[in-house]
Formats: C-alpha cells, sequence, structure tokens
C-alpha cells in the first residue's frame, strides 16, 4: 500500500494539535493571560477568550513597564461572541474571539480527514484517483481509460 502524501497528512494531525491547543487557551484564558509586548508599541495575545493584537490605548501608555502587571487588574476588554476592534490616539486594536480560530482549525482538520479517507478508499478498491474509475484488470502502470489520468502506483 503507498503511504500517504506528507502535506495531507501533515495537516491532518496538525489541524488537531492546533485545535486541541486552542481549546485548551480557550478554556484557560478566563483565568490566566499571555501577552507579549513587541517592539514597545505593540501587544499580542489571548486573554478573556480572545486573541488580541493591539498597538492602542491600554498599552503605548506602559511601553517599556511590564504591561502585564497594570492588564491584570480590572481588565474585561475583550467580551462578546463577535470580533471586536478599538481606535484610539495610539492606534488600532482587534480582538478575535478564539471560538472562530477553533471552529476554522477544526474545519481544516476535518477536510483533510476526509480527503485522507477518500484517497486511502479508492487505493484499497483499485479506483481512479480522478474519475473513480474503476481499474480492475488494467496493468499496473497504465493509464485511466475513462479520464487519461496517470496510474496511482505506476
Amino acid at each position: 500500500m503507498k503511504p500517504h502524501p506528507r502535506i495531507r497528512k501533515t495537516i491532518k494531525w496538525g489541524g488537531a494539535v492546533a485545535t486541541a491547543l486552542l481549546l485548551v487557551a480557550w478554556a484557560s484564558s478566563g483565568a490566566f493571560y499571555v501577552l507579549l509586548g513587541l517592539y514597545e508599541r505593540c501587544v499580542i495575545g489571548v486573554h478573556s477568550g480572545a486573541f488580541i493584537v493591539d498597538s492602542a490605548h491600554w498599552f503605548a501608555p506602559f511601553a517599556g513597564v511590564d504591561a502585564g502587571k497594570y492588564l491584570g487588574q480590572g481588565f474585561t476588554w475583550p467580551s462578546g461572541w463577535l470580533p471586536q476592534t478599538g481606535r484610539s490616539q495610539y492606534g488600532r486594536s482587534i480582538a478575535i474571539p478564539l471560538w472562530m480560530l477553533v471552529l476554522l482549525a477544526l474545519a481544516v482538520t476535518v477536510a483533510a480527514g476526509r480527503l485522507d479517507d477518500i484517497a486511502n478508499r479508492r487505493e484499497k478498491l483499485n479506483l481512479c484517483p480522478k474519475c473513480n474509475y474503476d481499474r480492475t484488470g488494467l496493468a499496473a502502470g497504465a493509464k485511466c481509460p475513462e479520464c487519461g489520468a496517470a496510474a496511482v502506483g505506476g
């Protein structure tokens, strides 16, 4: 049996790991937050169930200072189930709910898994990978008589 193509396998298992990590981040983001300051003008992180990118109001005044100390006190933004954006004199901010990222990663993982299952089924049943023609009785390296696609094992 021919091994799986690497890209489909990587997407399938990488997506499963990404989905699991996003679920853990979403579940724990109510009690903990992780914020990373970049270039003293931007913060990225996870807090209150959202992925945050902010160069705006609540970080810029504290440039060069430990931002987590200030953000942990009474910090409630973002809230809700939809993406939020903000703008101030310091810049822009966006908060994307983690549930949206979890669903995106899950959809990609399920699609890659489904494509992998279809390819495995076609290979086991000796079907053409392009048009699903039954290749029983054809030589191993022969092209498909229906669509002209090259043989999988050839």
